[in-house]
């Protein structure tokens, strides 16, 4: 499931919650921030996960910096979706 049916789902759930009926575009508007804060939540945790892996394997330095890398390049994609939702 991607960030975007995710936040969807989640805009949904929390209007059916509230009882309330949203126009389309506060349903647009909420699943954007939901996206947005799921997005932002998941970079966050690639930098923590990437300065984790590097703090953990100091004598194994070339297999830490190879997963730094490949969270990077995660977090740039996830940053690059982000930046697409604008």
């Amino acid at each position: 499931m991607t960030y975007k049916e995710r936040a969807e789902e989640t805009a949904g759930k929390l209007f059916q919650t509230l009882g309330v009926t949203p126009t389309e575009a506060q349903s647009v508007k909420a699943a954007g921030l939901i996206e947005r804060a799921l997005v932002e939540a998941a970079v966050e945790s690639a930098r923590h996960c990437a300065k984790v892996a590097l703090d953990c394997c100091p004598e194994d330095m070339d297999i830490a910096h190879k997963i730094s890398i490949e969270m990077r390049q995660a977090e740039q994609a996830l940053i690059a979706n982000l930046s697409a939702m604008r």
